[in-house]
């Protein structure tokens, strides 16, 4: 099958790269001029260079492609790249799936992220037909996936077959952004001070490529896909990831009345323009909150069938030591015993 694959460099968008080319398909990727692609040098792809908005570039990109899969975004959790993440992620969509409509291809499958279905103050399970409740947040990244998703929904309207996936918080081995996997190496190195209030899903990436595949095989025109596997409590997440390490995990908790405190005068200085990039104040709102999903539907529809994330914790700590970036633990060494709680939660699907 010919492909045309956007954000080809990307944590995600490279797995799901091999994934194509490993099962014979003929795939032309975009990439931006500065993007590094040393680490796919090894892969027989079509690189076309340009932007995520040029209009003429991607028609001639996508030309013959009967299968598009729009993987590329702008990740940023910072106010100052509103501007430029409107543009990637809201105009950039509207752009390929025009490209993708002229191509004429038989299947869209535009990645997304539960970002754009909600959040909720309690352990309550999302679904791809729950409101959408995270407009007060103020998140650029939330509000531009979800202006993202109904720019794919209008190009259905003009006749493009398409399907959306939305991943969870991804772990896995790999490189690019949007490899959520340096939580996993926080918490290795005892890196957290403290467990925050509220609740993450995560998924592994294998099982996020898989769900890739299943969409472009098996979803339905026009529906969302939540791509999520376990629903943990921040605690029980650090207690699982410090079990698989060998260390202990972080053994003191923030109260969820300062947390907001915080993150409020950190988003002020923010505006001002006097805090770094590497903090980020947007994603520290989401603490204290639970990003809980059930991937019922992609399991009944699409036959996915996520796993256990123990595997993609492995797998991201064995990249971690590869790379030179975590040391190899001690032969022999017992893991060191626990002291965070990890309370009964409930599974990621209903039953």
């Amino acid at each position: 099958m010919k492909v045309f694959l956007t954000g080809g460099t990307g944590f995600v968008g490279s797995a799901l790269l091999r994934a194509l080319v490993a099962r014979g398909d003929e795939v032309t990727a975009l990439r931006r001029a500065r993007s590094r692609i040393d680490h796919l040098a090894d892969l027989p792809v079509r690189w076309v260079g340009a932007g995520i908005t040029d209009e003429e570039a991607l028609s001639r990109a996508a030309a013959g492609a009967e299968a598009v899969f729009h993987v590329a975004a702008d990740l940023s959790y910072s106010r100052r790249d509103r501007r430029r993440q409107f543009e990637a992620n809201v105009r950039g969509t509207r752009a390929v799936a025009a490209a993708a409509l002229r191509a004429g291809a038989r299947r869209f499958v535009h990645t997304s992220s539960v970002a754009a279905v909600g959040i909720c103050e309690g352990p309550v399970l999302l679904d791809e037909t729950s409101p959408y409740n995270a407009a007060f947040l103020d998140i650029g990244y939330f509000e531009t996936k979800r202006e993202a998703e109904a720019e794919v929904l209008r190009a259905v309207e003009r006749g493009l077959d398409a399907v959306i996936v939305n991943p969870s918080v991804v772990l896995g081995p790999g490189f690019g952004r949007g490899n959520a996997s340096a939580i996993v190496l926080a918490v290795a190195k005892r890196r957290i001070p403290f467990i925050p209030p509220g609740g993450i899903n995560c998924v592994g990436i294998e099982d996020v490529v898989s769900g890739h595949l299943l969409a472009l095989e098996r979803g339905r025109t026009g529906e969302r896909y939540i791509l999520g596997s376990e629903n943990l409590n921040y605690g029980a997440l650090f207690e699982r990831i410090a079990r698989i390490s060998g260390v202990r995990p972080p053994g003191r908790s923030i109260t969820g009345g300062l947390l907001p405190a915080f993150v409020r005068a950190l988003r002020g200085l923010d505006r001002l323009g006097v805090v770094g990039r590497r903090v980020r104040p947007e994603a520290l709102a989401t603490l204290g909150r639970f990003l809980w999903f059930d991937s019922a539907k992609a399991q009944r529809e699409l036959g996915w069938r996520p796993s256990p994330i123990d595997g993609a914790i492995r797998a991201t700590l064995e990249d971690f030591r590869e790379r030179g970036l975590l040391l190899r633990p001690v032969p022999g060494r017992p893991n060191a015993p626990s002291r965070a709680g990890s309370p009964s939660l409930p599974p990621t699907s209903r039953p």
